[in-house]
């Protein structure tokens, strides 16, 4: 499936197996979902798309890269909680090629998960009376521990549903959900001492969002 250009009335699939060295045309036609087939499972491509009309003909757009398989998606990485009074924020990576997510909760020790979100945004906030924030750490209750809660979560893709990652849970307790500085963005580290100003011309603290 390829973006929709307004004045457009065809679009043109082009392949490369050689990293973008060289692309031939897979197919052209009016709608914006082209099918590709007759590729190598395990193969890696990339694909691009041309839009096209009688008079015009637009540069390809980005390159995108297709991994061949016939398995279903690896579980998404850096599965992780930020955890506030009553609610949990859990968020995942990306993984391509996927047609949904889908997010799975249970309480620990249990056996059963439940289905909590499917689709295709990579956080979901959990709203539970029970969840304490983890700006206590190390203190928690033995009410909290006893409740607990564990994620997991899965990628699917047209070959079906993938394996579970590993596990994030509530516990204000934990070093994986101990946040010292909440909602701080990505900060880049420099030579000069933390509380000196930057020098000029230098880029800013905090990468942009």
């Amino acid at each position: 499936m390829v973006a929709s250009v307004a004045a457009a009335t065809s679009y043109r699939l082009e392949l490369s197996k050689d990293n973008g060295v060289t692309w031939s045309n897979v197919a052209s036609q009016s709608e914006p979902a082209i099918e590709v087939s007759g590729l190598t499972n395990g193969e890696k491509v990339h694909v691009r798309a041309v839009a096209l009309n009688s008079i015009h003909e637009s540069l390809p757009g980005p390159e995108y890269p297709l991994y061949v398989t016939s398995d279903p998606p690896p579980p998404p990485d850096g599965l992780q909680c930020e955890l506030r009074t009553g609610s949990a924020t859990i968020s995942w990576g990306e993984v391509l090629g996927v047609t949904e997510y889908r997010l799975s909760a249970r309480l620990a020790g249990k056996n059963e998960f439940r289905l909590l979100y499917r689709g295709m945004e990579r956080s979901f906030e959990d709203r539970r009376s029970g969840i304490q924030s983890s700006n206590a750490f190390p203190e928690t209750s033995a009410a909290a521990a006893a409740d607990l809660i564990e994620y997991c979560v899965t990628a699917v893709n047209g070959n079906g549903e993938g394996a579970r990652s590993r596990m994030a849970d509530t516990n204000p307790a934990s070093w994986r959900n101990w946040d010292p500085r909440p909602g701080e963005g990505f900060r880049r580290v420099y030579a000069f001492p933390p509380d000196s100003p930057p020098s000029p011309g230098s880029p800013p603290r905090y990468y942009p969002r």
